[in-house]
């Protein structure tokens, strides 16, 4: 799907650019500019300003309608992978804190759209810890249940995440551990996993150590519930409740059953419980192991498969201020990458394009043929690479990157949205997987989440 995905997010970073471009064009102008710009009165003034907030309200919605395009390619990729046994977990350290607030600042927009509260709850006791588990597989399923909870919902309505710990779990219960020998409050060294069971070693003398917790997620809304007869198909392939007033032409039909598997195959539980005139609540039960106690303890380098060290992240935080960003754009498509490059102006970075692997690692100082052991950073604070490119691809560029030291944020950013693509980028190090096309709030999201900006 990597020609799909190429031109649909020049389509969708093109659209955004120019719907910015008018924007900011329409911000500066004012009333009293009407005699600079040429407009006999006010009345022609205020006609151009409503056409320009036009063309802004449609450009929104054919962004809105690509979004909605590319979550349904994602759905049928994902339920294809279910269907021929392709299916599987990336497994890597998360926060459940860090994963619900970053569903809460997605899904933001369209609850203010709507005028309902979201807001999250989390127990204290989970508040701290870092645990083990397909991070992005649990975060797909917050944020199904979010849109139905918003689709479901009035003005006026309320959503609230909440998370919390059940009890009776066994270290048995659990199907992920990291590949490591001792779980402690010191973080280990992980590997995605690569099918469910597969990193459990009943042999190894350390297993007792090893801690399991049940970690339960809620989504509850007070919109106007579900019929007891279309609870019990929710869950199914190609599933809607109302399709042509409540969906609008969106969605595939293949979230809650893509959830399902995700969840169970983690050893889990997924559920609703509903009251027609009422609301519902969707929820989730997961048995994951503990990898530390104390948030504070594992560094950046541990969480999500990041490969950038705490002290670094901290520099870039302490020094952002005082300097102008530097990103490294990488992408052998010229419109993507000038187009991108765009976006990450207009959020305050001085851009730097190459159109290959070979380049990228040239322009972040390294020799490709040469090992530089040096361990001397790049000058960039952010790089964003491209997967498929002629002479080196983006995980092998990666990879080499950082053989030669570079510590360096890496995104990658694909049209290859399969496990074993993201897997690819992820054992190279990259710190993140975004799939094309990018969103610019998901943009912001990811450079938020690294400190960047």
């Amino acid at each position: 799907m990597h020609e799909v995905r190429v031109p649909l997010n020049a389509v969708k970073l093109g659209l955004t650019s120019v719907a910015d471009i008018i924007d900011a064009s329409s911000s500066n102008v004012t009333v009293n500019d009407v005699s600079k710009n040429n407009y006999d009165d006010d009345e022609e003034y205020n006609l151009k300003k409503k056409e320009k907030n036009e063309i802004i309200e449609t450009l929104r919605y054919v962004d809105g309608a690509i979004d909605g395009m590319a979550e349904t390619l994602n759905d049928v990729l994902s339920f294809a992978a279910i269907e021929e046994g392709r299916f599987r977990l990336n497994c890597s350290q998360f926060n459940v804190n860090k994963l619900l607030k970053n569903a809460q600042a997605t899904h933001l927009p369209t609850a203010e759209e709507k005028q309902i509260s979201i807001e999250v709850h989390i127990d204290e006791r989970l508040q701290s810890l870092i645990l083990y588990g397909d991070h992005r597989r649990i975060a797909n399923c917050i944020g199904n249940f979010c849109s139905n909870a918003l689709k479901f919902s009035t003005s006026g309505g309320q959503v609230l995440l909440h998370a919390s710990l059940y009890d009776n779990v066994q270290d048995s219960d659990c199907l992920n551990f990291p590949p490591s020998s001792t779980i402690s409050s010191s973080v280990p060294e992980t590997k995605d996993c690569d099918i469910i069971g597969n990193n459990r070693d009943d042999d190894d003398d350390d297993h007792s150590k090893k801690r399991a917790i049940g970690l339960k997620i809620e989504v509850r809304d007070n919109g106007c519930g579900i019929d007891f007869n279309d609870q019990r198909t929710l869950f199914q392939p190609f599933s809607q409740i109302r399709p042509g007033e409540l969906q609008q032409g969106r969605g595939s039909g293949l979230g809650l059953a893509i959830s399902k598997e995700s969840i169970e195959r983690h050893g889990g539980s997924i559920g609703l419980e509903s009251t027609p005139g009422v609301g519902s609540t969707f929820f989730i039960h997961v048995p994951l192991a503990i990898i530390s106690e104390n948030i504070d303890n594992a560094s950046s380098q541990s969480l999500n498969n990041e490969t950038n060290s705490q002290s670094s992240s901290l520099k870039i935080q302490d020094e952002k201020n005082h300097h102008t960003r530097k990103a490294l754009v990488v992408d052998d498509v010229f419109s993507n990458r000038r187009l991108f490059r765009r976006q990450i102006e207009r959020l305050g970075f001085s851009v730097t394009e190459a159109e290959d692997g070979i380049t990228a690692i040239e322009k972040c100082g390294y020799s490709v043929t040469d090992d530089d052991y040096t361990n001397k950073n790049s000058q960039y604070d952010v790089i964003f690479m491209d997967s498929v490119m002629p002479r080196m691809s983006g995980p092998e560029a990666t990879s080499i990157l950082r053989h030669r030291g570079c510590k360096t944020i890496l995104i990658a950013v694909t049209g290859n949205a399969l496990e074993e693509d993201v897997r690819s980028f992820l054992e190279a190090g990259a710190n993140e997987v975004l799939t094309k096309p990018v969103s610019k709030s998901k943009l912001q999201l990811c450079l938020q989440r690294f400190n960047i900006i």
